[in-house]
């Protein structure tokens, strides 16, 4: 229910005295309290409401966007005839003459350099060609959005369906191919790229950093393994070379397989001692839990036959008779 709120003024009589306090506040506050109660809810039924249409609205947008658009391009036409004016004064003074303390232009002891006018006008040239880029980036800009717009207005109404196939042709998303993992040299040194300035078209800032330097083109591989580390030589040097210096899984090499109980056994050396006592042990283990197995069902069996055949409670198992119930 939609209602609106119609304001009540009371009007006082004329012999009604009202007195101002400015020490004390609770005047203040009676007064707020009284313009909140003279507010009246008034509900109006759907025929009798005034609610503007989706077009009317959608209108008012646009003329808007028009409206703030031309303030845009005269406040920008003003700025240019500003900054000309600005220039031509400037140059008016220096051809006539510098200034006085009291602001009055003098033309005595005044020498006009041809070079200096000459590199004015090149700074002004520049300045319009300046001006213009900057006006040509904005105008991409706001075309560039406004296809964005239209484009995410195109795909929300398109079926989940009809977004695959087209992410399929234009590789987008799930479909997109991932870049080839460049290889490194051994022990190459890491450097990060930054994130600032990378929409810049520079090809300083577009050029590829994983690129190995003259330190990292030697094979350091082929050095002993002494020398095989960061930083040689230097106080902060870590003993930490690389993980598959550290790693001890040998999972993706093929000498080695994994057997049953997680145990590592290399295949070309099946005869080794190690691999004979890891059989051994297991062996071991195996016949020790069966024996553990067979002790305990004698003894389920011996306390079941205690229950059942007693003679006097002194644990003797021979032929007893059965007991008298």
């Amino acid at each position: 229910m939609e209602f609106e709120f119609k304001f009540e003024q009371k009007i006082e009589s004329e012999n009604e005295i009202i007195s101002y306090d400015s020490d004390s506040d609770s005047d203040s506050d009676d007064e707020k309290n009284s313009l909140f109660k003279n507010f009246k809810p008034i509900f109006k039924k759907k025929e009798e409401r005034q609610q503007p249409s989706i077009e009317e609205i959608e209108k008012q947008e646009e003329e808007e966007l028009r409206r703030k658009q031309e303030r845009e391009n005269e406040r920008k036409i003003e700025v240019q005839k500003q900054v000309e004016s600005l220039l031509e004064a400037e140059d008016l003074r220096e051809k006539k003459g510098g200034e006085d303390e009291n602001g009055n232009y003098q033309q005595e002891n005044f020498f006009i350099d041809k070079d200096e006018l000459f590199n004015q006008e090149e700074e002004k040239e520049k300045w319009k060609i300046r001006e213009l880029l900057r006006i040509k980036k904005e105008k991409e800009e706001e075309t560039s959005y406004k296809r964005e717009q239209l484009e995410i207005k195109r795909r929300r109404k398109m079926n989940e369906e009809e977004k695959l196939k087209e992410d399929e042709k234009l590789e987008i998303g799930k479909f997109a191919k991932q870049k080839e993992k460049q290889k490194w040299a051994f022990l190459q040194v890491y450097r990060h790229k930054g994130v600032f300035f990378q929409d810049e078209d520079n090809p300083i800032i577009q050029r590829d950093i994983s690129a190995p330097t003259e330190r990292d083109i030697f094979d350091k591989s082929l050095l002993p393994k002494v020398l095989q580390v960061k930083n040689m030589g230097k106080k902060g040097r870590s003993k930490w070379t690389h993980l598959t210096d550290q790693d001890t899984t040998y999972l993706k090499d093929e000498k080695y397989s994994i057997q049953e109980n997680n145990f590592l056994f290399p295949k070309s050396n099946k005869n080794d001692n190690l691999e004979n006592q890891f059989k051994n042990q297991i062996e071991n283990q195996k016949e020790k839990e069966k024996e553990e197995e067979e002790e305990k069902e004698k003894k389920k069996i011996q306390q079941k036959y205690l229950y059942n055949y007693r003679r006097g409670g002194d644990g003797n198992l021979e032929k007893p008779s059965k007991r008298k119930n």
